[in-house]
């Protein structure tokens, strides 16, 4: 540990953290054991006065107080965002990729990538598939849907590891009702406060408005689509697991690497299939050397890894 941290200063415990539990966790063994000071202003709590007890009844309480205080603003909150929400009055800063939003946080058309939306359906009206329009739209120089954003400004993850479409990707956009004019929304859900945990909600209880901003593409167009695109959707297949399933990351692109079962199975990088520029294009490990780097890793350390990196 650094030890850079010895006194932590906040106005009162709610500016700390509204969880009870973390709260009482942190001021009462975390902060303690590492010999670090915290004290609260407004609460007249210093834990200099308080070593060897917890601050009795009332600091506990005011945990409690400031969990449930925080606990209903956000039904509150969430019922007023509901209420915009079935109006279609609520606005966002994150419209699909082909919106933008105007001074005033109207969804509009942006007219720099509508055309590129526009071929994306088209395509796929001509029957072709997803793998088919990303090599298209690689072969065109088309910015990603991050790449957009970082050149006009907005906070996107890290735009460098988005620089290729994805089929995935298209096959959201071919199926999101946005671009027909239709206002959608609740479709995830936070599972509760505070949590960062996010699932999707059922169709049957999205909110969804017909005509509510301008259309890239028709309702004709965004149906017949969608129609090839059912028509063209494979059986369903067996789930594919494997122990490893999403743990295996490239060490370039740091996508999750595919298992390919055959008579010597692989980890394969698919994400850089269209650039053969990429240092892991096409890259291939296969399983009995990827368990042999996990044990040579256990063994001497990650210098190790030297010898599988090619």
């Amino acid at each position: 540990q650094a030890y850079k941290v010895n006194c932590i200063l906040v106005k009162d415990f709610s500016r700390f953290g509204r969880s009870s539990i973390e709260v009482e966790y942190f001021t009462q063994q975390i902060f303690p054991l590492y010999n670090v000071r915290f004290i609260s202003v407004s609460d007249n709590y210093d834990s200099n006065e308080h070593k060897g007890d917890t601050g009795g009844l009332e600091v506990s309480f005011k945990y409690l107080v400031n969990e449930y205080y925080s606990r209903d603003i956000s039904v509150k909150v969430k019922t007023a965002i509901y209420t915009k929400m079935q109006r279609g009055e609520y606005k966002t800063n994150n419209y699909a990729y082909g919106y933008l939003s105007d001074k005033d946080g109207n969804q509009v058309i942006d007219e720099s990538v509508a055309d590129i939306v526009r071929l994306i359906f088209d395509l796929t009206i001509e029957g072709k598939s997803s793998a088919y329009i990303t090599k298209v739209l690689y072969d065109m120089n088309i910015p990603t849907p991050a790449q957009h954003m970082a050149s006009m400004g907005k906070p996107v993850c890290d735009a460098s590891k988005m620089k290729h479409w994805r089929n995935s990707t298209i096959s959201q956009m071919v199926r999101n009702e946005t671009y027909m004019g239709m206002y959608v929304m609740r479709k995830q859900a936070v599972c509760d406060v505070g949590s960062r945990h996010i699932i999707n909600r059922d169709e049957s209880e999205w909110i969804k408005i017909p005509n509510h901003h301008p259309a890239i593409v028709s309702e004709e167009v965004f149906l017949k689509a969608n129609k090839v695109k059912q028509t063209r959707k494979m059986p369903t297949r067996k789930k594919h697991t494997y122990p490893l399933r999403g743990k295996v990351k490239c060490g370039c692109c740091h996508y999750a690497m595919y298992y390919k079962r055959s008579q010597n199975p692989k980890y394969w990088c698919r994400y850089t299939l269209l650039d053969k520029n990429e240092p892991c294009y096409d890259m291939r490990i296969s399983e009995v050397q990827l368990h042999s780097a996990v044990f040579d890793v256990l063994r001497c350390g990650s210098d190790s890894l030297q010898k599988y990196c090619k």
